[in-house]
């Protein structure tokens, strides 16, 4: 193995000098050696960070545009459908409205029926309470028990 060279060391005791003190010039070599990589990572490091900030810019910025289209298309959506809405409640109310005037106009006529069928009820009433008075009916019937237990073509025999 090679010996290191003599220039690294520190000229100031020599060989002999304290371990600490070995130590630390050691390091303060290290990092004298280091410091332009160093120097290197840091301006690395903050450009890489820079990139980030940039692509997170770039993403906030496009997640805005999509929410702002997205928004934009729920609302011309939303719009269209109060309208849908709105015309099919129109078109539900006008067919109910004809409905319900078809069911009066049946109502009536079926109230004119059931009115003419009553009537023709109230005149075979009248025409049997007549006919238990022993009045004469319509056709000029008589009724045969108002005129006593007689039948037809029998006298009255007055006893």
């Amino acid at each position: 193995m090679a010996e290191p060279e003599r220039s690294q060391r520190p000229s100031s005791d020599g060989p002999h000098e304290p371990v600490g003190k070995q130590l630390r010039s050691a390091v303060e070599r290290t990092l004298s050696a280091t410091a332009g990589s160093a120097a290197e990572t840091q301006q690395r490091a903050r450009e890489l960070l820079d990139e980030v900030g940039r692509r997170g810019e770039e993403a906030r910025g496009e997640l805005g545009r999509r929410g702002d289209a997205a928004r934009a298309q729920v609302s011309r959506r939303a719009g269209a459908a109060r309208g849908d809405i709105a015309r099919r409640g129109e078109e539900t109310a006008h067919r109910l409205a004809d409905a319900i005037s078809e069911l009066r106009q049946n109502d009536r006529a079926d109230l004119g029926v059931v009115d003419d069928q009553l009537g023709a009820l109230e005149s075979a009433l009248g025409d049997l309470e007549r006919i238990l008075r022993g009045e004469r009916d319509p056709e000029g019937m008589t009724n045969p028990e108002a005129e006593g237990e007689k039948g037809p073509g029998e006298a009255d025999s007055g006893a």
